[in-house]
């Protein structure tokens, strides 16, 4: 069974021929049953940077700006990954109440701000820095920006929640953007402060995204 599920699931391909290190081609039909290993997949970070599969998270602090409606994007802006949105969250002021959205759209123009330097790490750091340099060897691909001004784009709603003050809402089912499409969060109220962020993983388009999440 595991042979039948790995033959037709690219991204654990070359997870296995690194791992392994099996030369040829597609590692499963080598995977006998004389040799039947008992590997479980994903078990970390290590393994999904052998499958080119990186994590990544960006978190945002909005202040309130009056007559506006705030807002934060995550965008795919690559050309030959998905991204994979695992998580996102919002959480208001103490004194702030209101609606917020989660929304997905294609081709949503950047935000009137870009994020500070930084803001866009990965979730593991053990084995993505160059040799004796602080800077990271492969970075993260997805555009992050804000903005305290009302976004000139609605996405369509993934879901509406409503916030009261100094409470916080998560949204912990993947959802996997394509190039070009973005996931934007939104306060449906002007002159609200919030906080959020979102993390993903990267994947090569090429491997698609079959799970597990």
């Amino acid at each position: 069974m595991m042979n039948e599920v790995l033959g037709v699931a690219a991204r654990f391909q070359q997870l296995l021929t690194r791992k392994y290190g099996i030369i040829g081609g597609a590692p499963s039909p080598q995977l006998t049953p004389e040799i039947t290993p008992d590997y479980p997949l994903p078990t970390g970070p290590e393994d999904r940077i052998l499958a080119s599969d990186f994590s990544a998270v960006w978190l945002q602090a909005l202040t309130a700006q009056a007559g506006q409606k705030s807002a934060m994007l995550l965008k795919n802006a690559s050309t030959g990954s998905l991204l994979v949105v695992e998580h996102s969250w919002c959480a208001t002021a103490a004194a702030v109440t209101g609606y917020f959205h989660l929304g997905i759209a294609a081709n949503l123009a950047a935000l009137g701000q870009a994020p500070t330097a930084g803001s866009r790490v990965m979730r593991d750091t053990r084995v993505q820095f160059d040799t004796g340099s602080t800077t990271y060897s492969r970075k993260p691909q997805a555009s992050c920006t804000w903005d305290n001004n009302t976004p000139p784009v609605t996405p369509d709603n993934v879901i509406l929640w409503y916030l009261a003050g100094g409470t916080r809402w998560e949204y912990t089912q993947p959802i996997v953007l394509g190039p070009g499409y973005g996931l934007m969060t939104w306060s449906d109220a002007v002159n609200i402060a919030f906080y959020g962020g979102f993390a993903w993983r990267e994947v090569p388009i090429g491997m698609g995204e079959v799970g597990p999440f």
